[in-house]
């Protein structure tokens, strides 16, 4: 009899969700814990959650971006340029692929087109004048973008499909 006892206390203290019960009910309720969506990954202020590319991209935290790292693929000719953007758009070849193969800046065609990171805020960056110009430089961080975006700029060197690859908040 004490061993019954124990048995049926512990059937009672267990959570009715590891209860191997099949009725309508469980069912049903399994069914709502599959439709929840996960908690956004990035903490905006204590206590909330956002996703930070969403405010990226709505331009909402665009008062508070520092710096964005880019890439970028120099062309002689607007249409070679053009016809480059639409087969990275299909996904047809890899942005850093394409870079490699026919960048006309040599600065950055062994890097897969890499600048690195731009200051938002100030003139820090006279030291890539001559790989990607201050009047271009200053067209792409006026745009809102978000991480994976590719923007099509023309400066004094020629055409630039610039990608944005991460921001600094």
């Amino acid at each position: 009899r004490s061993s019954a006892f124990t048995t049926s206390t512990v059937a009672r203290t267990r959570p009715t969700s590891h209860r191997m019960v099949s009725t309508s009910t469980s069912s049903e309720e399994s069914k709502q814990v599959s439709k929840t969506t996960p908690i956004a990954k990035y903490p905006v202020i204590r206590g909330t959650t956002t996703d930070s590319r969403e405010i990226i991209a709505t331009g909402a935290g665009r008062q508070h971006l520092t710096a964005v790292r880019l890439s970028h693929i120099l062309f002689a000719t607007e249409e070679l340029a053009q016809t480059s953007l639409l087969k990275l758009k299909s996904s047809a070849i890899p942005f850093e692929e394409l870079a490699k193969q026919i960048s006309n800046c040599a600065e950055t065609r062994d890097d897969g087109g890499q600048i690195g990171w731009i200051s938002v805020l100030g003139d820090n960056n006279e030291h890539l004048d001559l790989i990607f110009p201050k009047a271009a430089r200053e067209k792409t961080v006026q745009i809102t973008t978000k991480p994976g975006d590719i923007i099509f700029v023309e400066s004094t060197r020629g055409f630039h499909l610039v990608q944005v690859v991460d921001c600094m908040l």
